[in-house]
């Protein structure tokens, strides 16, 4: 199976130019990104869904000040923690999208 199609779900949909970069990686490259600490958008959304005006997403996606300032104001009475769906799920995204490319380079 290719490497690209294992991590598609953690990257954003406009970085299918990635393939080409993935597939011709060294052994010793992909199993560098194999082993790569990516997180989940999909754990982000449900921890967003059931946790988000405490903050508890962005503590997930690494935001550690977003998150105290969200669990201060109650996710900002709920207006934010609404907005936070769309925006951590994609966050958490392009995060790993850079996390990937500073592995390959």
């Amino acid at each position: 199976m290719s490497l690209y199609l294992a991590l598609k779900d953690k990257l954003p949909n406009d970085a299918f130019y990635m393939k080409d970069k993935l597939d011709g990686l060294s052994d010793n490259k992909a199993r560098a990104v194999s082993i790569l600490n990516l997180k989940s958008p999909v754990v982000g959304l449900a921890l967003g869904l059931c946790f988000g005006a405490f903050g508890v997403d962005r503590f997930y996606k690494g935001d550690i000040l977003l998150g105290a300032l969200k669990l201060i104001t109650l996710g900002g009475l709920g207006f934010w923690a609404l907005a936070d769906l769309y925006f951590v799920y994609n966050g958490i995204k392009k995060d790993n999208l850079e996390l990937l490319n500073s592995a390959i380079m």
